[in-house]
């Protein structure tokens, strides 16, 4: 609750002043956020105004969650048993956008029938590779050659 958006706040039609090292931000005559200058920043002191949001509350489920790395429901559920998170005496969670967003399977390439040469040295697949280390005869290079049909 000490960091906001000016920008947002403009959106919204707030009206905001800075004097003496102060800033004070308000909506018609109800003063929402004050905020003291701190060496360089400003630290806000915000007031909760109960006709709006002020933040986004999950629920403790949910906050753990998301520190998992939004784990599954099932994965969770385990930890829940084994006394593994503080705090959660159940298991339920709702539908998380991010997670499902995440568990999205991209297409599978189209599948060709293998394709290999039908005759020894009609296709060869040949590599020249680099060392940073000098052979024994003092070779930095080497070659593969792989035949497609063996």
């Amino acid at each position: 609750m000490n960091m906001l958006s000016a920008g947002q706040l403009d959106e919204e039609r707030y009206m905001g002043s800075i004097q003496n090292d102060k800033i004070k931000f308000c909506k018609g005559s109800l003063i929402v956020a004050r905020a003291q200058k701190t060496n360089t920043l400003y630290v806000m002191h915000a007031r909760l105004c109960w006709e709006e949001t002020n933040v986004a509350v999950d629920t403790i489920t949910e906050l753990w969650h998301k520190r998992l790395c939004h784990m599954s429901e099932k994965g969770m559920r385990k930890l829940v048993i084994g006394d593994l998170i503080p705090e959660v005496k159940s298991m339920h969670l709702d539908k998380c956008v991010d997670y499902l967003a995440g568990k999205k399977n991209r297409a599978s390439f189209q599948s060709r029938p293998l394709m290999r040469r039908k005759a020894l040295l009609e296709l060869m697949h040949i590599d020249v590779c680099s060392m940073d280390t000098k052979s024994h005869a003092g070779s930095q290079y080497f070659v593969i050659f792989i035949d497609d049909y063996s």
